[in-house]
């Protein structure tokens, strides 16, 4: 990732997500359940609600990872995406 400046909100968000995801993906599950909660509150005040959902999943799955409980991160994200309209099974 580069470390150029990033000059709108939805930029810094987008390049934040890949931080995170990256983080996951490396095991670094405490620094991206970390990025995960900031970027969940980040969409929300960004009014992104279905990215909101999915930083609150990617909170979920390093909680679990880790050993500890996702139930309160997981039904926030699944009330969201009820909200916005998903039926059936979700990806979280």
């Amino acid at each position: 990732m580069s470390d150029r400046p990033l000059y709108t909100p939805r930029t810094r968000l987008a390049v934040d997500v890949c931080r995170a995801r990256l983080a996951e993906a490396a095991g670094a599950y405490t620094e991206a359940a970390e990025r995960y909660a900031s970027l969940a509150e980040a969409w929300e005040r960004w009014g992104g609600l279905p990215e909101q959902a999915y930083a609150l999943s990617g909170r979920a799955r390093c909680l679990e990872a880790m050993g500890q409980d996702a139930g309160t991160e997981k039904a926030r994200a699944e009330d969201l995406l009820t909200r916005l309209g998903v039926a059936g099974p979700t990806i979280l």
